[in-house]
């Protein structure tokens, strides 16, 4: 017999028995362009049109690092391991962060 807890446990572990429940939001001061995971899903960053990336804690929505940039923020990506943040920006940079 499928065990459906366990099922909805091994796709959400960061998460698990709340699948399809909003768990938090997270707000910039422009449009949001892009959101990514850490690995671990420990961590969420954000690229907005407000010229900033930022890192959350996803499940208490809390900014953890807001990070300045001259233009819009179109994408953001974590290392494998979860260290450094990628962003690609309207002032034609992409950065690396230290996060």
């Amino acid at each position: 017999m499928l065990d459906l807890a366990a099922l909805q446990n091994f796709l959400d572990p960061v998460f698990p028995g709340l699948m399809g429940v909003k768990l938090t939001e997270v707000r910039h001061d422009g449009p949001v362009h892009a959101v990514t995971f850490a690995s671990t899903g420990s961590r969420l960053a954000t690229a907005s049109q407000d010229q900033t990336a930022r890192v959350w804690d996803p499940i208490r929505g809390s900014e953890l690092r807001r990070l300045p940039h001259e233009g819009r923020v179109w994408a953001v990506a974590f290392s494998p391991d979860g260290s450094r943040l990628a962003t690609a920006s309207h002032d034609r940079l992409a950065r690396i962060w230290k996060v």
